[in-house]
């Protein structure tokens, strides 16, 4: 009968130089995205080095939140009656 392998005699033994199977491609470092329609300098985040890595278009009406549609609804009654003159 044939004796039963352990999870460290099932492997291939290695050879005497460890290297990948494959040899790694050359990569072209990437660049970054180009900036958006009213990106000041000023606008621009920057990675750990230094380097400009992700441009923001600036915010157009300040803060905003996202709500549901009664959330939406009830915002909205309370802005129009606060314009009348209402609360």
């Amino acid at each position: 009968m044939s004796q039963v392998l352990n999870a460290f005699q099932a492997v291939r033994p290695r050879g005497s130089v460890i290297e990948p199977t494959v040899a790694p491609t050359a990569r072209r470092p990437g660049r970054a995205p180009g900036p958006l329609p009213g990106t000041t300098p000023r606008n621009v985040v920057m990675d750990s080095r230094g380097r400009q890595c992700v441009p923001l278009a600036p915010r157009t009406n300040g803060a905003f939140v996202i709500e549901s549609g009664a959330v939406a609804l009830a915002s909205v009654s309370k802005r129009q009656a606060l314009v009348r003159g209402g609360i």
